[in-house]
This record gives C-alpha cells, sequence and structure tokens, in this order.
C-alpha cells in the first residue's frame, strides 16, 4: 500500500519540478533563519534570556496548533480526497484505515506552511524573547508533531462519525470545554499565587507567559503539553520531565494504533459526495462560474427569519448583500445593492 502511495506522490512531484525547486529554495531560507540566533551570539548587544518565557511560548504555540487540527479533524476528516483518491484509493486493494491516514499529506502541506511562517520570524523571537537555534528546532518539530498527531485523533472521529453532525458538535464543544478548564484553572490558580486579578495582569504579557509554562496546566495539557514536557526537560536538566513527556507521546501513539486497528470506519460515502462536490467546483471556476459562496449556499438553513440575521431568508438576505458587495466597483457602493437595502 505505502510503496503504491509513494509512487504516486514521486510521479506528481516530478510533473511539477518548479515547484519542487521553490520548495528547495523555500526550506534553504529556513534553514538559515533557524540558525539566526547562533550566527548573533558574538553580537555584543546580546540580547536577555528567559527560558521560562520560551518554554512558555512553546506551550502556548503547540496547544495553539493542537486546538486548530483537532478541530480542522473532526470537521473536516474525511472531506479532503480527491477524485485521484476515489478511483485510485477507495477502488484499490487498501484497507480504509490506510485510505484516512494518507490526508496526512494535506495536513503536512498545512504544517510545512505554517512552519515556514514561524521560521521566517526567528530574527524578531531573537530580539524580543533570546530565543536561541534549539528552542527554535524543539518549537518546529514539537508543532509538526502536534499538529499530526492532533490531526490522526480528530480525524478518526470525524470519520467515524461523518454522518452524525449532532456527535460532532458535541467532539467540538468537547475541545472547548478542555480548554477552558486547563486555561481556567491556570488563571485562578496564578490568581490565588499572587493575591489578586490585578496583580496577575501586571505581570504583562512576558511574566504571564513565564507563569503559564511553568504550571503544571501547562504541563498535562493533552498532547501539546506532553511533548513540550519533553523539551523541558532538556532545558532544565530534568529527567523526570522528560521520561514522563516521552512515555506520553508514545502512549498517545498507542492509543492512536488501537483506534485506527481495532475499528472499522465506514466513511466512503460522504467522502466521495465531497470530492465530486470539490472536482465539481474546480470545473465550474475554469468555465468562469463564480464559486465563492459556494460554501455559503451549502451552509444555508430554513427556519427562523428576520431581516439580515437568522436562518431561511435572514441568510438569502445576508447572502444578497454579500454578492452584492462584491460586484461594486468602490467597495460596498452598488446601485443594485443600495436598491435592494432599500426594498
Amino acid at each position: 500500500m505505502l510503496s503504491a502511495y509513494l509512487y504516486r506522490t514521486r510521479k506528481s512531484l516530478l510533473k511539477r519540478p518548479l515547484k519542487f525547486v521553490l520548495l528547495l529554495l523555500a526550506l534553504a531560507m529556513s534553514v538559515f533563519m533557524i540558525f539566526f540566533p547562533t550566527l548573533m551570539a558574538g553580537d555584543e548587544d546580546e540580547v536577555i534570556r528567559n527560558p521560562n518565557v520560551v518554554l512558555g511560548g512553546i506551550t502556548l504555540v503547540l496547544i495553539i496548533m493542537f486546538n486548530f487540527m483537532c478541530i480542522s479533524g473532526v470537521k473536516n476528516g474525511v472531506v479532503g480526497f480527491s477524485l485521484s483518491d476515489v478511483n485510485f484509493h477507495m477502488a484499490g486493494p487498501f484497507t480504509s484505515r490506510f485510505n484516512l491516514i494518507i490526508l496526512v499529506e494535506g495536513v503536512i502541506t498545512t504544517c510545512a506552511m505554517l512552519l515556514w511562517v514561524l521560521s521566517c520570524q526567528v530574527a524578531v523571537l531573537y530580539q524580543m524573547f533570546g530565543v536561541s537555534s534549539a528552542d527554535v528546532v524543539a518549537l518546529l518539530c514539537g508543532s509538526a508533531l502536534t499538529m499530526i498527531v492532533g490531526f490522526l485523533i480528530a480525524c478518526f472521529f470525524g470519520a467515524k462519525y461523518a454522518e452524525d453532525e449532532g456527535m460532532k458538535r458535541k467532539l467540538l464543544i468537547g475541545i472547548g470545554v478542555i480548554d477552558v478548564l486547563f486555561i481556567g484553572a491556570f488563571v485562578l490558580s496564578t490568581v490565588r499565587k499572587y493575591g489578586s486579578f490585578s496583580a496577575f495582569t501586571g505581570l504583562g504579557f512576558q511574566g504571564i507567559v513565564a507563569e503559564f509554562g511553568t504550571s503544571i496546566f501547562a504541563q498535562t495539557f493533552p498532547v501539546a503539553g506532553w511533548i513540550s514536557l519533553i523539551y523541558s526537560g532538556i532545558v532544565k536538566n530534568s529527567l523526570i520531565y522528560l521520561l514522563v513527556g516521552i512515555a506520553l507521546v508514545i502512549l498517545t501513539f498507542v492509543v492512536i494504533f488501537i483506534l485506527y486497528s481495532r475499528n472499522e470506519l465506514d466513511y466512503y460515502e460522504t467522502a466521495i459526495v465531497y470530492a465530486q462536490k470539490v472536482a465539481d467546483l474546480v470545473e465550474a471556476r475554469k468555465a468562469g462560474v463564480d464559486t465563492d459562496t459556494a460554501n455559503i449556499n451549502r451552509k444555508i438553513k430554513v427556519g427562523k427569519e428576520s431581516l439580515k440575521s437568522g436562518w431561511g431568508a435572514g441568510a438569502f438576505t445576508s447572502m444578497h448583500f454579500l454578492q452584492n458587495s462584491r460586484a461594486s466597483k468602490l467597495f460596498f457602493v452598488n446601485s443594485l445593492g443600495l436598491m435592494y437595502r432599500l426594498i
């Protein structure tokens, strides 16, 4: 299965040599920026590095990326397939679990773009927080691992409940509840430590980030906190942190393996429908048909009606306002749009 997929990927890359060259140039630029702090280490105006601020910042970034991937995986777990995936993988001798895992390719592309943007900000981060090249490498590797693990977990549930919108809504609410519990517990604990909320806010941005990075709530945050715990053990020379973080990450991969190997997934019908929709939109765009509002059209529901709010007629009204604004020559000023608003 893997050899067939790699063969297809290799052939696809050979068809786009310019894209491959641009990828190499972007990679070279990222490598240079990663080692920028090392190159500047001998500067007389050396910045002051606060390890707690750096660790807190890394943990915060990992938590944000984990949440982003979890939400994306639950909402769009089986909509990333193309018609070639449908014809090649789903019609071939591949398991549904393997076909779901190949969606990570799209995640890796998104991950690479985000990591490239982060690496381009190394000079600013070095001047502001004194990050080192090792910090940047830890941030990039940790982010990639966090995003892939978060997507694998969320994509599984997104595929398992592909037809159950109610269950997917509950999963999304659960993600929000976890964030509120951990962040709320951190805020309450820190306020209690310093005596008042004003004293807490008086710490400033860097102070709050430093407190967060060293708190138990950040270090035990699902997946993101565990991965950050590994680097915390390296920076603080703590073998306990290092071993606990590695053990939790290994346990996470074991859980993912069990989820994918012990459960049957039936999501092909939904995946095929969405793959056909995407293909139709691409063909319509080639033919010059505006498909920018396709996402809006798909989500319109009939129900409670009001002017420019709610569902039903309100949704259609909002859609008309949006289309008229796009057709205007000067911002939102459009004769048809103004007439429609008056009516």
